[in-house]
């Protein structure tokens, strides 16, 4: 006969022998209502303790029915205790569905194994909230070492879990902002550097996509996507955003640059604003998105858009930390600007500089060409000068000769036609003859090269 089947009198005589082994003992009828009534006391001290508890406890028998389940787990899934015992699998069935695969095999185990099992796990509430039970549980043992079932104890760690969320979401965001400015440090390019930007987003806060769309002032005024990384496929081919106020400038996007404000679309499957481009973002399993305004001036240039694969996935304070990186964007992008405008400007000034340098030297050296044209003329005048001299003197020699040559040729010619030509003198005198007429050319070549000057 097992323990549990016993009539309560013999079970409560079995205890009184047990304590009290004296015949007189047995047989008193006081002693038996006092252990009965101890028993009584200690098992509603055991039921209060264990009733009371703030967590959700469990005991589980061999069979994996219930042999226990505190009043606690209402509080926690909305489910009643009774629910828990008459319906076991109901634990289950409450299970998230992204943690059933996990949890359905370890609730199913009814192995003997030693040491404690622990495991996070959420769970949906009757009232359809989802919270997140710590679970431990272990075997327990009899005082004979028979295997009993195993003791569960479950807490509700929602808030801390939530409160997890909220800082690894900051801690995300500030890694990006931290690495996006390192970023713009090193980099010279504005394109590349939004590109980086992008990159770092969805590589260090894990999201599924990233974009920057610049707002053009044309007539559609259109958002024109100018970096993106992560998982795009087509989509910024796909989807035709403007910043207007018009059905297709009223989403995240458009509104975000219309207003300078950062909008979010908590859930693309439901946000009635984001019905233009839901097939599109549901093909690529976007499921929520914040648009960014990139504001600097006074003016937003356009709009940082990220995406997650989860619903709801930006808390206040990332969106606080998100926005301002998109204020250390738009710094980045107008720093750039600036600098290569002030590099531009430099190229210019260095071009002009060059081609001051390259006119000094081409009139430097006209100038020496000039001086050195200059000084030769000089010479040639000078030469000129002098030549014009010596002409002018050649031209008064050459008068003051003309004369006695005339006198002397006249006589030689006398002479030459009066002396016989068998005079020995008269060879001499045509020697002087023709002497005096190169004389008398020479001098008439003179004075007409004068006169014609």
């Amino acid at each position: 006969m097992k323990e549990e089947d016993k009539p309560k009198d013999e079970f409560i005589d079995e205890l009184a022998d047990s304590r009290q082994p004296t015949a007189e003992l047995e047989k008193s009828e006081a002693a038996r209502k006092l252990i009965e009534e101890n028993l009584k006391k200690s098992e509603e001290r055991f039921r209060t303790f264990a009733d009371f508890t703030y967590d959700w406890e469990t005991w589980r028998g061999p069979d994996g029915k219930y042999m226990y389940v505190s009043p606690s787990c209402e509080r926690i899934t909305g489910y009643r205790r009774e629910e828990f015992i008459n319906d076991p699998p109901l634990i289950e069935k409450i299970v998230h569905p992204d943690d059933q695969h996990s949890m359905a095999r370890h609730f199913r185990e009814h192995s003997t194994q030693q040491g404690v099992f622990h495991a996070d796990f959420r769970i949906i509430s009757r009232s359809g909230e989802e919270r997140w039970i710590s679970h431990y549980c272990q075997n327990v043992y009899g005082v004979d070492g028979s295997w009993l079932g195993r003791r569960g104890s479950n807490r509700d760690i929602t808030e801390r879990k939530e409160a997890e969320c909220k800082l690894n979401r900051a801690n995300r965001a500030l890694t990006v902002i931290s690495k996006c400015n390192q970023a713009m440090v090193r980099t010279t390019d504005e394109g590349r550097f939004l590109d980086e930007v992008c990159q770092l987003i969805v590589d260090s806060g894990g999201y599924r996509l990233a974009w920057v769309g610049f707002a053009e002032q044309d007539e559609m005024k259109s958002v024109c996507p100018v970096a993106q990384a992560g998982f795009e496929d087509g989509y910024l081919e796909a989807v035709d955003i403007t910043w207007a106020d018009t059905e297709r400038g009223r989403g995240p996007t458009g509104t975000a640059i219309r207003t300078g404000e950062p909008t979010v679309c908590k859930n693309i499957l439901t946000d009635p604003k984001f019905t233009p481009w839901r097939d599109e973002a549901s093909k690529r399993g976007y499921s929520s998105s914040i648009a960014l305004p990139i504001v600097y001036g006074g003016r937003a240039l356009g709009a940082l858009n990220i995406y997650a694969s989860e619903p709801d996935a930006f808390d206040s304070e990332e969106i606080k930390l998100l926005m301002d990186l998109a204020d250390d964007l738009a710094y980045g992008i107008s720093a750039l600007r600036t600098n290569a405008k002030h590099k531009r400007a430099e190229g210019a000034l260095r071009k002009a500089h060059e081609e001051l340098n390259s006119f000094s030297q081409q009139l430097e050296k006209l100038v020496q060409e000039r001086t050195e044209e200059l000084k030769e003329k000089s010479k040639q005048l000078v030469k000129a000068e002098r030549l014009a001299a010596q002409g002018m003197m050649a031209n008064r020699i050459a008068h003051e000769l003309r004369n006695p040559l005339t006198v002397i040729g006249g006589f030689a010619r006398r002479m030459n036609e009066k002396i016989p030509e068998d005079d020995p003198s008269k060879k001499y005198l045509r020697i002087i003859l023709s002497e005096i007429m190169v004389l008398e050319s020479k001098v008439a070549e003179i004075i007409r090269i004068e006169n014609e000057e």
